[in-house]
């Protein structure tokens, strides 16, 4: 569905810049709309306009996934690029197509070799050989699957076969695995057990049957995701998916057509090398394919042989990482403490010791008031020292307010139910601060360096960067 609705953002971004529809074309789609039919598509599709138009897109696209329209729309048209490979896959599963699924397996062993999957990578890579070569390993296979051996087909319909492996595990091993009539549920002895093995495939096969002549299921069913029901409400999601993305941040839009690759979940945008290596992962992974490829081709034994793992950045390495201690810095300061006055103990019985000089120094490496122990600094919650200071301060309302100073991120917490939008934001503030007094100052924080809250940044391991905040 994300897919989907990446495919709806860039097609407006697409309409967004062409000059207009030529009227033959609009025509042609207002029938469509109203007709619904075979013969309208096939007309609207065999028309000249609509093959300048779908020229025109794919150029669209190609600049986008070249990187023209921004790095930000170029990732996720990357993307969508293997989606619609998984989707291509699917589909040379379902209709039995051997060449198709050829080719969609030698695209996904490049993926496998840049996510680091090496397992994935080695066997895949092995059967797609195994694919491109079967005429001359094994003459006359080749045809039959193409005539359907490859796939099964259990219903009349001709987009609903499935692979091999999927029906058997559907099928025989599920009823295997049941619990009501699985190998499980009615005997522990072996011998029983050996009988119920041996006649699992005819008495699977015979109550099938029995079940689809008495209408009790049927194959040919249509799908659950087809009824009328499920399509409203996918058509529901995808509506909210895509007013969400464009409210928030809109990869496609002409705003972020730059040099820089964004985060849109945070909006935050990341650093060149980790851009560098989302964006070139499928060309890394082609490379380190043909590296393999060619090792194995020299030395038949490469194929066993561990693959190794290259590290490729992502959104995730550019988050904050905050370090966790074992121990908390109360039981590590009683400890310190602790061996300091054993050690002082100790002396007292040797040696005479001025007791009262001693604690005159620190008792431990840092200051305990400002760090701790292992020299992090100490944080306490600040509205501890307003509620000291309240209520030392008597005071009483003002007659008259001439000017009032109101702190911008108290203000935006009091807030019980945020609007969507940064507008709606804007607009709610502002209200509240109109009728206050006739001068309002609207203060925000801001840290300026060097400060205290560099110290915090540097322990959360922040990055300095960019955001971009739209919507």
């Amino acid at each position: 569905m994300l897919y989907q609705a990446f495919k709806i953002l860039h097609l407006r971004a697409f309409l967004h810049e062409i000059s207009a529809f030529k009227p033959e074309m609009i025509r042609a789609m207002e029938q469509l709309r109203e007709t619904r039919s075979t013969e309208a598509l096939d007309q609207l599709e065999d028309s000249a306009e609509y093959s300048e138009f779908m020229c025109s897109y794919e150029d669209f696209t190609q600049k986008t996934r070249n990187g023209e329209h921004g790095k930000t729309a170029q990732y996720w048209m990357m993307y969508m690029d293997l989606v619609q490979l998984y989707l291509l896959f699917s589909r040379a599963c379902h209709t039995n197509d051997i060449k198709l699924f050829t080719y969609c397996l030698g695209e996904m062993v490049k993926v496998f070799f840049a996510t680091n999957r090496p397992n994935y990578a080695r066997c895949m890579f092995r059967y797609h050989l195994d694919l491109i070569n079967i005429d001359q390993t094994h003459p006359g296979i080749g045809p039959k699957l193409e005539k359907g051996a490859f796939t099964i087909r259990r219903t009349s319909k001709m987009f609903s076969r499935s692979p091999v492996d999927i029906v058997l595990e559907q099928s025989i091993n599920a009823d295997a695995a049941s619990r009501l009539t699985g190998i499980s549920s009615f005997s522990t002895k072996e011998g029983a057990r050996r009988r119920w093995m041996l006649t699992q495939t005819s008495r699977r096969t015979i109550v099938n049957s029995l079940l689809t002549k008495s209408g009790m299921i049927s194959y040919d069913s249509p799908a659950q995701e087809l009824k009328q029901s499920h399509l409203e409400r996918d058509n529901n999601d995808l509506q909210k998916l895509v007013s969400g993305i464009e409210t928030r941040m809109n990869p496609f839009s002409s705003d972020y057509r730059n040099d820089e690759l964004i985060c849109i979940s945070t909006g935050k945008i990341v650093s060149k090398d980790i851009a560098d290596d989302l964006l070139t992962i499928e060309k890394q992974g082609s490379a380190w394919m043909e590296q393999f490829a060619s090792g194995c081709f020299l030395d038949s034994s490469r194929l066993e042989k561990p693959i190794p793992r290259r590290k490729v950045k992502n959104f995730a390495d550019c988050a904050i990482k905050m370090a966790v201690t074992r121990k908390d810095n109360t039981i590590r300061q009683l400890t310190c403490s602790r061996d300091l006055f054993g050690r002082l103990l100790y002396l007292a019985t040797t040696i005479e010791i001025d007791l009262k000089k001693i604690f005159s120094f620190l008792l431990t490496p840092v200051p305990l008031s400002l760090a701790h122990v292992d020299g992090s600094v100490m944080k306490t919650d600040k509205s501890k020292l307003m509620k000291i200071l309240e209520d030392r301060i008597t005071s009483e309302p003002p007659q008259r307010n001439d000017a009032t100073i109101i702190d911008g991120m108290f203000l935006i917490q009091t807030m019980t139910a945020l609007p969507s939008t940064f507008a709606e934001i804007a607009k709610v503030i502002i209200s509240r601060l109109s009728g206050l007094s006739s001068r309002v100052d609207f203060v925000c924080d801001t840290y300026r360096h060097p400060s205290i809250k560099d110290i915090e940044r540097t322990s959360r391991s922040a990055v300095v960067g960019g955001f971009i905040v739209s919507g």
